[in-house]
């Protein structure tokens, strides 16, 4: 707690503050962030439960930007300190500032997009979903899809309006509301879905087609 206490107060140095307490491990974390094995985490984890999904998308972009203030405070409060020529004080100071700018212009507009996100069914999860699936002539595709039907996740597919289906992730923490998970779609003659039989359909991923099977029995 030392180290973390001596950088907040700016008693570290203007060059370790800013390169080795800032710069790079900024870069580090934004480079883990990107990665696809990070990305494969995020889409795995809605397997498990979408409120846990939307912790791993949602929650290390928090952590970042907490620590993000969290240094440029240090950053300026070492330049503040340093005994150096000014230029570098100066300098670090608006890098900063500008740093800063732009970090709460991302934020602000990240929490509007959030306030406007609306996206979990409450009161649904794989364990009831098909008790919402009702069988309709006019949609024969309506019901629970999976690969296995073992598995305690799948595709909740269901009827909306003027002929369309919903296709929404299921699992035990909860389901996606119709529209939000995939775009409302007539899946046949749609390009991301191949129809094989009436039990059975491939969806187009990010890794190609995978297989689906309806499954009639509760999960």
């Amino acid at each position: 707690m030392g180290i973390i206490r001596r950088t907040w107060r700016g008693e570290l140095g203007l060059y370790k503050t800013f390169w080795l307490g800032w710069v790079l491990p900024s870069v580090i974390l934004s480079w883990v962030m990107s990665t696809n094995y990070f990305r494969s985490i995020i889409v795995k984890s809605i397997r498990i439960s979408v409120p846990l999904n939307l912790l791993l998308t949602f929650g290390p972009p928090a952590v970042f930007f907490v620590y993000q203030i969290f240094m440029v405070i240090s950053t300026w409060r070492s330049a503040n300190q340093y005994t150096g020529k000014k230029i570098w004080s100066m300098a670090a100071k608006g890098i900063a500032a500008v740093y800063i700018l732009a970090l709460l212009s991302v934020v602000g507009f990240s929490l509007f997009m959030w306030s406007k996100l609306d996206i979990y069914d409450s009161g649904k999860n794989s364990a009831n979903i098909v008790q919402f699936l009702k069988e309709d002539p006019a949609y024969p595709l309506i019901g629970f899809w999976k690969n296995q039907c073992s598995e305690n996740f799948g595709l909740s597919i269901n009827k909306v309006v003027d002929g369309l289906y919903s296709v929404s992730f299921c699992g035990p923490g909860g389901c996606f509301k119709p529209g939000t998970y995939r775009p409302n779609t007539k899946l046949i003659g749609d390009p991301a879905y191949k129809i094989i039989d009436n039990d059975t359909i491939q969806v187009k991923g990010s890794d190609g087609f995978v297989t689906y099977k309806r499954c009639k029995q509760k999960p």
